[in-house]
């Protein structure tokens, strides 16, 4: 106990007379296995104004990343079929999911989503290896080059 983390972004606040809510990404600090193990069953405890508020957060290690197939063409689309693209991205060390809305994948600036969202997370599954496989509609792109593929762990909320 009695570790500070760094508040790196407030995503949002509300306040209002019944309820208030913040939502901030925090960098924890960098904990050895020992220590993540037990911080994975934790409790946190923020302090801001005249409240205190405990939660439960989950602590895992740096998941990597692979796409398959790693390319996609620029307009989305299986030629012949006009059916969208979709890759599989296999994350290992990545947190089991609920749902498709635990985790946000990104194509660059493009948040994949619920329609009319040009992305989404189609199917997931949970590995015995500790990870996860998504499965991802592309979008389309603008130009021909890399792009950024980012997925980031929402959690159960």
């Amino acid at each position: 106990g009695g570790v500070q983390a760094q508040v790196v972004t407030l995503v949002e606040s509300v306040a209002l007379p019944s309820l208030s809510s913040t939502t901030v990404v925090v960098v924890s600090p960098t904990l050895q296995v020992a220590e993540a193990a037990a911080a994975a069953e934790s409790s946190v405890s923020v302090a801001g104004g005249v409240g205190v508020s405990s939660f439960a957060w989950s602590c895992f290690k740096a998941p990597t990343l692979s796409a398959s197939p790693p390319r996609a063409l620029i307009g989305g689309v299986v030629p012949l079929t006009g059916e969208q693209m979709s890759v599989s991205l296999s994350l290992s060390d990545f947190p089991p999911l609920t749902g498709p809305s635990d985790a946000r994948v990104s194509f660059g600036t493009t948040v994949c989503g619920a329609p009319p969202s040009p992305c989404s997370v189609n199917a997931f599954t949970n590995t015995a290896r500790g990870g996860v496989v998504l499965r991802v509609s592309v979008p389309p792109g603008n130009s021909a080059g890399s792009t950024p593929l980012r997925v980031h762990y929402v959690g159960r909320g």
